[in-house]
């Protein structure tokens, strides 16, 4: 059992708010998503599972030392209510109380992180959603000191939001809103409430989700989340009996379209902009109550993100701009369920891995120098042509233009059924004084899932790759100095660290005042 023990959490003292405090929920929207059993009874005896980790608290420990900061934020976020309403025992929805009892007596007061808005905003909304289950047999005392901490913390996120603390373009302001929305449908007399949120998410949406769908962030996983949100805040809107606006219904067809765009045949997400490869179950949920079916697209123009689909083979580029990623036309490739070339992905409980993953080295890109500045960078051309038969996407960005002095252009061609991928990176002089003035190293790099075996041929100018479902690919390339096989990283799994995989590299040099050079490279299936 959590060890906070219930009755001595009676006597202690709490500040409540005015004699309006109400003792009920007058409307009660319904949590979306499925717990786990096994989670939640291991949550009974104090055990909480995140990504298939554990963490045992003991006493009121609410910050758990050396844990990372995502498993503070699901442990103040109360996702796991989900588990313990999943086991639905007696034992499950006293342990609900208790935990309830004891965070809302020790941050009581808006001085801590806990009272972040948008993990108040999650708090919150789960708190509501979740009330039938372990509100069913609660006393007058535990009832009273729900509701005061529920209206305390619905007149912070109101005040939040009245201010404009946080921006409307950045994705944490969903969460803040749809807290408060679900606090002032619930709660009697609190709909200026429920009308602010409304009215900022109007704003919010127009400002955060692009004409074809995707998120302002240009990452995949922060797209999911935001269609997530908008999902609850529908249900929480017919729950409520209100009219669903069309603008959000609108927004989530693109979103639930946008989403379907990144995913590959094995049903991950690609790893763009910080994007991790997602939990597939929880994405087949999400894509299902959006409802939304018919062809993928095969371009984002306002995402700035193409695709080729040809045969079985898939292919994504990043034509965009960096966001969390730094990463000028980075692409990514998969056959079937396969994934073949792939970025290394980031993590979600390590810092210093996070930051060392976000720059080019870790992603399918040309790097110059084995270095990069964080200069803004602008993809100044993209285009995709689709014949009969072939894909032909070609970009070009200026991200090299201030520091070297030129411009990089990649061209991919799919062809053959999707078994015959030709790429070209051009280094370009990007004014007519002509290119950089110092020699400089060039690498492009092509890291590999850990899944395919990768292996150089004996006179070092191509390598053999194997795929899981047993077909083999030849890459080569032409231009370069010298290709090598070298270790890399894979960080494409939710709460798993970096593990091992390989990356194939090809060096070149740019020389002093030179005005192009190229590297061509193919990836080809054998036995075609």
């Amino acid at each position: 059992m959590w060890c906070v023990h219930y009755k001595i959490l009676k006597s202690l003292p709490i500040d409540f708010v005015p004699a309006d405090l109400p003792d009920r929920l007058i409307v009660r929207p319904v949590d979306m998503w499925a717990g786990d059993n096994q989670s939640g009874r291991l949550l009974c005896d104090g055990v909480f599972t995140l990504d298939g980790r554990r963490l045992e608290l003991h006493g009121e420990c609410w910050e758990p030392h050396g844990a990372s900061r995502k498993w503070v934020d699901f442990l103040h976020g109360f996702r796991w209510m989900r588990d313990l309403r999943a086991c639905g025992s007696a034992a499950a929805r006293q342990q609900a109380q208790a935990l309830i009892e004891s965070w809302t007596r020790q941050y009581d007061k808006p001085k801590s992180f806990a009272w972040r808005p948008d993990l108040m905003g999650e708090r919150i909304s789960l708190w509501i959603a979740h009330y039938d289950f372990f509100g069913a047999d609660a006393d007058d005392a535990f009832v009273d000191l729900f509701f005061s901490s529920l209206v305390r913390q619905g007149r912070y996120l109101f005040k939040t939001l009245q201010t404009g603390a946080i921006p409307a373009a950045h994705f944490m302001r969903l969460r803040v809103i749809k807290g408060l929305l679900y606090a002032g449908l619930a709660l009697e007399g609190r709909e200026e409430w429920a009308a602010l949120a409304l009215d900022d998410l109007e704003r919010v949406m127009a400002q955060q989700i692009l004409a074809d769908g995707m998120h302002v962030s240009r990452s995949p996983f922060v797209l999911l989340q935001a269609l997530k949100l908008s999902l609850e805040i529908r249900a929480a809107l017919q729950a409520a009996g209100r009219n669903v606006p069309d603008y959000l219904e609108d927004a989530m067809t693109r979103m639930a379209a946008a989403v379907r765009f990144f995913r590959y045949g094995d049903r991950y997400l690609g790893l763009f902009q910080g994007a991790l490869g997602g939990d597939v179950a929880f994405m087949d949920m999400v894509l299902a109550q959006a409802a939304v079916r018919g062809k993928k697209p095969n371009s984002l123009p306002d995402g700035r993100y193409e695709k080729a689909v040809l045969g079985r083979s898939l292919l994504m580029m990043d034509c965009g701009p960096a966001q969390a990623h730094y990463a000028p036309l980075s692409f990514e490739m998969a056959h079937g369920k396969d994934r073949i070339f792939v970025n290394c992905g980031s993590s979600d409980t390590d810092a210093d891995w996070r930051d060392v993953l976000s720059g080019p080295a870790a992603h399918n890109c040309l790097v110059i120098d084995g270095n990069y500045e964080h200069n803004p960078y602008q993809v100044t051309a993209c285009s995709h042509q689709e014949g009969e038969g072939y894909h032909f996407i070609q970009a070009t960005h200026d991200a090299y233009a201030r520091s070297y002095g030129v411009l990089h252009k990649r061209s991919l061609y799919l062809a053959h059924d999707g078994h015959d991928l030709r790429g070209e990176d051009s280094l370009i002089a990007a004014s007519e004084g002509g290119g950089p003035l110092q020699p400089h190293i060039v690498m492009v790099r092509f890291h590999i899932h850990p899944r395919v075996l990768v292996s150089m041929t004996a006179d070092g100018r191509s390598a053999l790759l194997r795929l899981p479902s047993g077909i083999g690919w030849r890459f080569q390339q032409v231009g370069g100095y010298r290709m090598r096989l070298e270790d890399s990283v894979y960080a494409g799994d939710l709460g798993e660290m970096p593990r091992k995989s390989r990356q194939l590299v090809i060096e070149s040099a740019i020389a002093r005042d030179q005005a192009e050079m190229s590297v061509r490279w193919a990836l080809q299936r054998e036995g075609i």
